[in-house]
Order: C-alpha cells, then sequence, then structure tokens
C-alpha cells in the first residue's frame, strides 16, 4: 500500500492527522505501507523570522479578536490530546517552511525521511523550534546522523528546490488546496484531520 502526504510543518493539523494515520497503521496491523511525504506551504510567504505568537498571527489572518484567536487556538490542542499529542503554542511562531522540505528530500536519498518527517513536527510544535533557521535544522539533521557536509550543501543552495516546487504544483493539478491531504493507492483520499475511525475504515477497505 502506498500512501502519499501532503502536509506543511506548519500546519497542526498535519501533524495531527499524521500521527493518526500512523496509529490506524499499527491497529490495523497492516505491512509493506510504503509512506510518501510530499511538500505543502499553506504560506509560502511566510517570513523566516516572525515576533507575532500564534494568537496574534491568527487574529490578523482570520481579523478576529486576541480572545478568538486564542479559542481557535485551544480547540486545535484540545484536537491533538486525542492522539497523544501535547502541542506548545505558547512557543510556536510562524515561520517559512521551504528549506524544511528541502531538508525532507534530502532525508529522502538517505532513507531517512520518515525521522525526520517525526522530529520537525515535534520540534516546532513543542519546543518553538525555528524550522527556517539553518543551523537549526542543521542540528536536527545531525541528531539523525545525516552527512553534516551533505546537510550543509543542501541547506546552502537551491538543491531540491525543483522537487518541493513540483509537489506543490501537483498539489495545485489535483485540486489540492487544503492539508492535510492523504492518497492512497492512488485512488482513495482523506481530506484533513480525520477520527482515527475513519483512518481505520479506508485503510481496511482499499
Amino acid at each position: 500500500m502506498k500512501i502519499e502526504i501532503w502536509a506543511d510543518y506548519a500546519c497542526p493539523f498535519c501533524y495531527i492527522g499524521k500521527t493518526t494515520l500512523e496509529q490506524a497503521i499499527e491497529k490495523t496491523g497492516l505491512k509493506d505501507v510504503e509512506v510518501v511525504y510530499k511538500a505543502f506551504q499553506l504560506d509560502p510567504n511566510a517570513p523566516k523570522v516572525s515576533h507575532e505568537s500564534t494568537i496574534e498571527n491568527l487574529a490578523k489572518k482570520y481579523r478576529v479578536s486576541l480572545k478568538e484567536a486564542e479559542g481557535m487556538v485551544n480547540n486545535v490542542v484540545n484536537h491533538a490530546k486525542n492522539v497523544s499529542l501535547d502541542l506548545r503554542f505558547d512557543l510556536v511562531k510562524s515561520t517559512n517552511t521551504f528549506d524544511a522540505h528541502r531538508l525532507t528530500k534530502l532525508a529522502k536519498t538517505l532513507k531517512l525521511d520518515s525521522e525526520l518527517n517525526r522530529v520537525l513536527y515535534k520540534e516546532y510544535f513543542t519546543k518553538g523550534t525555528n524550522l527556517a533557521d539553518v543551523s537549526q535544522l542543521e542540528a536536527i539533521a545531525k541528531s539523525l546522523n545525516m552527512d553534516v557536509e551533505s546537510v550543509k550543501e543542501c541547506l546552502n543552495s537551491n538543491q531540491f528546490d525543483l522537487e518541493v516546487k513540483r509537489d506543490i504544483e501537483e498539489a495545485n493539478r489535483k485540486g489540492i488546496n487544503a492539508v492535510p491531504y492523504f492518497l492512497i493507492d492512488g485512488k482513495v483520499s482523506i481530506k484533513g484531520a480525520q477520527p482515527l475511525e475513519r483512518f481505520i475504515q479506508v485503510l481496511t477497505q482499499v
């Protein structure tokens, strides 16, 4: 079974959805599941460094009050708890994820994309790590024993730019305008961070 996931590291629902998928795969006992991580950017113009809190950013983006934005954040936090994730929006700040997606493409050549994907989400949503900071990305890659020189060469060049852009263009062609988006064996899709039961139902029927 091949599962393609279009997602963005700055998207909490992508983290929730990916975690739910992994739990569903474990519960169904499926073997030979290939997960392919496809790049997507919710905000391609996001700055590499932001001084706004998540609540301030949401209030501005959706033109709501800070209290309403806080309520939105609390809803996401509670949703995440359903899959045993503890999101720290008090630490998270908006950032550009393009380089993180490029690093994931490098990790794929080393068959470390799954591990890197997991760590990038955890670093961002539980520690507030800036995923646009090259030094932070290098440290994360080093923790996975990725070759330091290869990582530096990648992050300080335009390596894998085209591959990331191709993923985004493919999403556009398929009409994918919201993530997470899961495509199973090229024919069955799951849109959004659906409940565990929904993932199990789809995986067992494909």
